[in-house]
């Protein structure tokens, strides 16, 4: 007779699918993550947030095109004492850890099959799509990571705070992408 192995506990697979999300992209991303005039744009923004001159862009105008909340988490970092790469390659981490969680949730919350959300889950990890997305200064990825806490507040919060923290996250949405 033909056994089916067990899984460990959804919190167990969870902590180490994000965990090895983490270090995927923090290793994929160790010597610098890559940038475009975009890119440049943030972390002119963010510097000149965190020297205390404002949303200033990389000609010293104020910037108007791009929104202000990666700058914002760019000039925390910076001025926590770390560099603008450590801090970006910081946000990529966490982002990517966030949006592995969040799918775990959701599969697991679609499927009775505890299999089916293992290999979900670690598809999203190993996606190219991701992965390439991850080794971007962009702001996309921070993006995807808050509108997938939106999604598992909107389908699985039951009390009265989903109203408040959804209002906080599409905020965060807002300041993060127009």
């Amino acid at each position: 007779m033909l056994k089916i192995a067990k899984l460990p506990k959804d919190g167990v697979l969870m902590a180490v699918l994000s965990s090895v999300t983490f270090v995927f992209v923090w290793l994929a991303n160790r010597n610098g993550v890559g940038w475009s005039y975009d890119s440049a744009e943030y972390v002119a923004v963010g510097s000149s947030l965190s020297n205390g001159m404002g949303l200033l862009d990389i000609i010293g105008k104020p910037s108007t095109v791009h929104p202000p909340g990666f700058s914002a988490l760019i000039a925390l970092g910076m001025w926590l004492g770390f560099g603008s790469a450590t801090t970006i390659l910081c946000i990529n981490a966490v982002s990517s850890a966030i949006t592995v969680v969040c799918s775990f949730v959701l599969l697991r919350a679609a499927t009775l099959n505890p299999w089916t959300t293992l290999y979900g889950s670690i598809f999203v990890v190993v996606a190219p799509a991701l992965m390439w997305q991850y080794s971007m200064a962009y702001s996309e990825l921070l993006f995807v990571a808050i509108e997938m806490l939106m999604t598992v507040v909107v389908l699985r919060m039951k009390s009265l705070w989903k109203y408040s923290l959804l209002t906080l996250l599409a905020t965060a949405l807002f300041y993060v992408r127009y």
